[in-house]
Order: C-alpha cells, then structure tokens, then sequence
C-alpha cells in the first residue's frame, strides 16, 4: 500500500464521514483546507486536513485555481519581490490554468483598461484589478464557505449540522488597506491558528484568526487570510438566532449557504 493510500485509510479509520455535507456520506478523499495550490510552488505545510466524499472534493479544483488566482494577485509581498522569475512564473501558471478551466474567466473582471491577461497567463497591472459580482456570487463564495466548513470541523471536532448556516463576507486587499471601520473589527479576532512544520510557517501565505471571546457551542466566527485578501465566516447551528438575522448580516457583499447530503454546499438564494 502507498503512502498517500495509507494516510487515506487512516483518515477514513478515525473520520469515516464527510464533514462537509453534514455527516451521512463516507469520507473518500483527504480535503486539505485551504488547497496545495495557495500556496508558493505548491509548497504547503502540513495540517488543516479533513475528511471529504468524491462529490464535495473533487469537484473544486476550479475555485481552488480561481482562488488562488485572486489572493495571490493581491499580494503585496508579490508585488514587491516582482523579480522573483519563479513565483511569476508559477503565479502565471495559475493564471493560464483559469484562462483555460473557466469559461468565463475574462469575463469577472471589469474591462476598466487596468487588467490585461494574455493567452500564455501573463498578467499586466493587477494591483488594480477590479472584479464583477460573479466572481464571488458564483465561485468564491461557494469555495469560502467550504473552507470554512472545514475549519468548523477542524475546530469542533464534529460536523456541522444540515441546519446551519454558513455565512461569508469577502475583504480586497484595498478594501482591508482603505477601511478604517475595519481595523477595530478585525481587531477582535485575536487567536491566530497557522500551518506549521518544523521551523517552517506559512503564515505570510495563510492564517485563520479566531474571536479572543468564545461564542456558544453552536456559533462560530473566523476571519480567514490568503496572501492580499481575506474572508470572515460566521457558522450558526441555532434556529432562534437564525430567525432573528436578516438575510445579510456580514453587510451587502456577503452571502449564506447551508450544505446537505443531497445538494452539498448550496445557496440559501438558490
């Protein structure tokens, strides 16, 4: 048996179901929350990694590359080691990958003449990208909500209830930068969960920073980091709090999902 088979077969031993769509289906595949693919060259500490069906897993590795694309194009630590032929090419990589894996990848940004994305992936200007309600209406937040499902998991140590719900806001790198209202705010999410192996940390790359006060069993915040840009998640598994939130409690950009062994994570507005 290989490696990668035996570390699977552990996994299944100790979590024999998927934590992503509420607990009925067997797990089939190691979900690493976030994905290889955020990091620099692919090279990603170890942990963060969760139990997943095929259907919950495998059917992602769009929103993974998409994902990675919009946090690395905000990296100001990108921006200033622009000399680095490797991680260009390696960001350019990503970039090609979405041009050929998402039909309508062009399509998410704004022709404002500040993004020019060739056919090899090179990108020109992205510092100022600007972005189409799409984007995180059809891809990103779906994915922000899985991440934050896993992280639930990863937390609690028990899966979230098909009675939940999972609600994301996104934060730009500019809007983080220009924000003053959000400084305090982030503030308050104080305890600092990272990947760490060895001497090694990616935490210029990812981190999770949870509320310094811990809510009921039942609630749970995060306010999550990739590269240039960040999302907080607020998971709720208590009806009586439910019935009092209005339908965007995270403000106007944000958005709900609940998950399902049927549907997985699907919209509350679907």
């Amino acid at each position: 048996m290989g490696e990668k088979k035996r570390r699977l077969e552990m996994l299944k031993s100790g979590h024999p179901f998927c934590c992503l769509c509420g607990g009925s289906k067997a797990t089939e595949t190691t979900e690493h929350a976030p994905p290889t693919i955020m990091f620099w060259d692919k090279q990603r500490s170890k942990g963060l990694e969760v139990p997943a069906c095929e259907r919950c897993n495998n059917g992602s590795s769009q929103l993974d590359q998409l994902a990675a694309f919009f946090a690395i194009a905000q990296s100001p630590e990108f921006y200033s080691s622009g000399s680095d032929e490797k991680r260009t090419k390696f960001f350019e990589k990503i970039t090609k990958g979405c041009i050929n894996n998402i039909p309508d990848f062009r399509k998410l940004f704004i022709d404002a003449g500040e993004i020019t994305i060739d056919i090899d992936g090179k990108l020109e200007k992205h510092s100022k990208l600007k972005f189409q309600d799409e984007l995180f209406n059809k891809y990103l937040n779906p994915w922000a909500a899985k991440q934050a499902l896993a992280h639930w998991y990863d937390t609690h140590e028990t899966i979230f209830s098909e009675n939940g719900m999972v609600i994301v806001r996104w934060l730009t790198n500019h809007e983080l930068i220009t924000n003053p209202e959000l400084e305090p705010f982030v503030s308050r999410f104080g305890e600092v969960s990272e990947l760490v192996q060895g001497l090694k940390n990616n935490n210029d790359q990812f981190y999770i920073r949870y509320p310094e006060t811990k809510f009921e069993d039942n609630i749970h915040a995060m306010f999550a980091a990739y590269h240039g840009t960040a999302f907080m998640a607020a998971l709720i598994d208590n009806k009586e709090i439910l019935e009092r939130l209005g339908p965007r409690p995270l403000g106007n950009h944000s958005a709900a999902f609940m998950t399902s062994a049927k549907n997985g994570i699907y919209s509350v507005d679907d």
